[in-house]
């Protein structure tokens, strides 16, 4: 016959399976409709927000499960009575018939309720009084008064509850190896089989202590049987097994790169010195492939914007002479190409005069067809020999940019920009 206890392991499975869920959708809606988190704008963020509150909900119900198997369990027989677990038989006697006049059911008027307790106070009375059943009750629970006839000495109670308690041992391994094996798990894992084994070894040492429980716990629980500490022993199991599978899937993975490398270095066999030095090697490899990547994601950004500069619009020269848009545009030429800024020379005195030459003669070239235009209207212009500062001079052409010694020769006074302006 299989133990309560071992079935109700599936009542825990069940509503971790489901509340979780439930409840990370319930607080996140309820952070963001009091607004003290703002929704998320990315998927990124809005994972983040998921990962965080499941975590929350899963660490805080994992804290309940907890308090609610030590201190709100179904009442026992000591506290049903409201005695001591020290309690000789006398006072389980007098507890009993202090309590069956008060909630007697010919006193209170009868009623489903107050029948239903007095059964209870009876029960109880019934299992703490007799040193055996007692015993039993202590370490096995209220199951030893369903055993009937055929169990009277401790030896057989003790025989029987072990049995029963074998059974959580192993519904529940197959229970998680199951689950293990739908998620292509490993069916049984190093650390939930020693956490088995380290539950198993308490309550082997709960159940055969002499004291019921030990004192240091009576210090603590004073009011909480073996039965009820193995309980709640058995509750803490599942819970960390079923919390942990929720909690496993938000974490990274334990030792990261260097583990992952380490692994992939011991799975090439070899000494290990030589599996250290070969990680160290793919450190580095991994260290200058990811420079390398860094300098090409660099470049092409650099590339690109360099072929798209042709579709910018030009930008508009504010120099007032010829020596400075042509500054402006070396300068925009060199920061464009990201190439050091070419450096202007001055003019040398044969340039300055060759460029104060011609413009000279543009000017006397634009006076004349303006004058032309004049002269068929039946206006006078000026000449162009008063223009240009020579009287009977004719218009010539701009001189050679290379005759730099024919200009030198020529005079230039400062009496030609008088005549111009």
């Amino acid at each position: 016959m299989v133990s309560s206890d071992a079935l109700s392991s599936f009542v825990p499975l069940v509503s971790w399976l489901v509340l979780p869920n439930i409840l990370t959708t319930l607080v996140l809606r309820a952070v963001y409709q009091t607004q003290i988190i703002a929704l998320p704008s990315n998927a990124q963020q809005q994972q983040h927000h998921n990962q965080v509150a499941r975590a929350f909900v899963i660490a805080s119900y994992l804290i309940y499960t907890i308090y609610a198997s030590l201190f709100r369990r179904e009442a026992n027989f000591y506290q049903v009575l409201g005695i001591s677990l020290d309690c000789d038989t006398e006072d389980v006697r007098r507890a009993f018939r202090k309590l069956a006049r008060i909630y007697h059911p010919d006193k209170v008027g009868g009623g489903a309720r107050s029948e239903a307790f007095f059964i209870l106070l009876r029960r109880a009375h019934d299992g703490l009084v007799e040193p055996t059943k007692r015993f039993a009750y202590d370490r096995f629970g209220p199951e030893v008064m369903r055993w009937g006839s055929d169990t009277i000495t401790e030896r057989e109670y003790f025989s029987k509850g072990v049995t029963h308690s074998l059974s959580f041992y192993i519904i529940n391994p197959l229970i998680f190896g199951a689950m293990n094996w739908l998620n292509g798990e490993a069916v049984f894992t190093f650390w939930r089989t020693a956490l088995l084994v380290l539950l198993f070894t308490l309550e082997v040492s709960l159940i055969t202590a002499p004291a019921s429980p030990p004192a240091l716990v009576r210090v603590l629980l004073p009011t909480q049987t073996v039965h009820d500490l193995v309980g709640c022993l058995h509750t803490t199991f599942i819970a960390v097994n079923l919390a942990s599978r929720h909690i496993g899937s938000l974490l990274p993975p334990l030792g990261g790169t260097m583990g992952k490398m380490r692994e992939l270095a011991s799975l090439e066999g070899g000494s290990a010195k030589n599996n250290e030095k070969g990680m160290q090697d793919m450190v580095q490899a991994m260290a200058k492939m990811q420079d390398l990547s860094t300098a090409v994601r660099i470049e092409s950004a650099r590339s690109m914007a360099h072929s798209l500069q042709p579709l910018r619009p030009p930008a508009v020269s504010s120099a007032a002479t010829v020596q400075g848009a042509a500054r402006d545009a070396a300068e925009a030429h060199a920061s464009r190409s990201h190439e050091p800024r070419a450096k202007l020379r001055a003019p040398s005195k044969a340039e300055e005069a060759w460029i104060h030459l011609f413009g000279r003669r543009l000017l006397r070239a634009q006076v004349d067809a303006h004058r032309g235009q004049q002269s068929q209207t039946g206006h006078v212009a000026p000449t162009s020999a008063a223009v240009s500062g020579t009287p009977g001079s004719s218009a010539v052409a701009p001189p050679a940019l290379s005759s730099h010694t024919a200009i030198e020769r020529q005079p230039h006074s400062s009496t030609d920009g008088a005549h111009v302006s």
